[in-house]
């Protein structure tokens, strides 16, 4: 439905937004419910949870759970795996490096033995061209 212009220059739309609030205003006319207080509402609880909350604020009982329990084995268990797979890792290491040790020495001494030779090839040499 085409709303004629309005004579302010307001858009047609606007305009007929603002006079169906006008009549909504004059009328009494509300889209939305009344809201009240949740407070007032009241819920019916399990009566045995029910006894068994009132019995835990008063202090007269505990629980009797082994939540914490099993929780702190399984933190203990996974802390031991932790430092166990660090210990495999640093003796992988330990054997590395001993490893790369035994390798440099066996190579220092094959150099140490070929410049020996070598020398000792190069001492002979000399004496045989004199």
């Amino acid at each position: 439905t085409l709303t004629p212009p309005h004579p302010m220059g307001m858009d047609p739309v606007l305009a007929a937004r603002f006079a169906r609030q006008k009549e909504k205003l004059e009328s009494g006319e509300c889209d939305v419910a009344e809201i009240g207080s949740v407070a007032a509402n009241t819920k019916q609880l399990d009566p045995v949870l029910a006894q068994r909350w009132e019995k835990l604020q008063s202090g007269k009982c505990t629980i009797d759970d082994d939540i914490g329990s099993v929780a702190e084995e399984m933190r203990a268990k996974r802390e031991e795996e932790k430092i166990a797979r660090a210990k495999e890792k640093d003796e992988r290491k330990k054997e590395q490096q001993k490893r790369r040790r035994k390798k440099g020495q066996q190579e220092e001494e094959e150099m140490s033995d070929s410049s020996s030779s070598d020398e000792e090839g190069g001492l002979q040499g000399a004496a045989e061209k004199k």
